[in-house]
């Protein structure tokens, strides 16, 4: 039975022009979430419970400088979570500014994902401290999220409660600060594997396999790559044939690099 190989269009636009639109679109989605991280600054420096909202009814004029928006964002993210609600500021303003300036953009979506994790592992430190004679509420600094959470820690820890609640007050800073590092830092997690070199025994595998890895691609070759590259498209664009050669168990590969080649390329091979 024949078989017709449809050719396939060419892109609307080149790599190059792809390649600058995604940058700028990165920094605008930056730009955007630093202004995300003002605002939320903003409404939670000042947050009055007085405010109309969730919890209070009132016509009265709201304090907040984002008016009654931000006092309705303000008081369930005070209520919830007190001081730990300062971590959505910050996330959104360093990452917002990673995406602007490029550094560690890939990571961004993955990171941002933890940072409710954080901001509960925060409210939960915050709740371990008295609170100051500014605080406006009846509940800790930590919400009432980091008063339920610590009330039922402290219910479980078999110790005194005091015992307890300075123990947890030394985990919960640990973790918040190790959350803060993870979810804020650009680190790239990078590592190789510690069995080719006996430097990296000392970090995580992790850490091990992909520091490896970028130092492998940093020795590539882009020009060499790119050349093949072109040479691969003026075969498409003349409707030509590619060859494969391999012995022994390169000539799996080879049956593989041929579907490759023909499904997704479509360079009949």
């Amino acid at each position: 039975m024949a078989s017709y190989q449809i050719r396939q269009r060419e892109p609307l636009l080149d790599k190059a022009t792809q390649a600058t639109l995604e940058r700028r679109g990165k920094e605008l989605l930056g730009l955007g979430m630093i202004g995300l991280g003002v605002v939320f600054a903003l409404l939670l420096a000042s947050y009055s419970p007085e405010d109309p909202g969730w919890m209070a009814a009132t016509d009265a004029p709201a304090e907040n400088i984002l008016g009654r928006f931000g006092a309705w964002v303000a008081s369930p993210l005070n209520v919830i979570a007190g001081v730990g609600a300062w971590g959505l500021a910050v996330g959104f303003a360093v990452w917002g500014g990673r995406l602007v300036l490029h550094q560690g953009e890939e990571r961004a979506l993955g990171r941002m994902t933890l940072l409710p994790i954080g901001v509960a592992v925060a409210a939960v430190f915050a709740a371990t401290h008295v609170p100051n004679a500014d605080w406006p509420h009846a509940f800790g600094m930590g919400g009432l999220f980091g008063d339920t959470v610590l009330g039922a820690l402290l219910g479980v820890l078999p110790m005194s409660p005091g015992a307890g609640l300075r123990l947890l007050s030394v985990l919960m800073g640990a973790g918040t600060l190790g959350f803060g590092l993870f979810v804020y830092s650009e680190d790239t997690g990078s590592y190789a594997v510690g069995a080719y070199n006996r430097e990296l025994f000392s970090k995580p595998l992790g850490h091990a396999v992909q520091m490896k890895a970028i130092e492998i691609l940093k020795n590539f070759n882009v020009e060499k790559i790119e050349e093949v590259v072109d040479v691969i498209g003026s075969i498409k664009r003349g409707q030509g044939r590619l060859f494969f050669l391999g012995v022994g168990g390169s000539a799996a590969n080879c049956s593989h690099a041929v579907n490759d080649f023909r499904k997704i390329v479509g360079i009949e091979s």
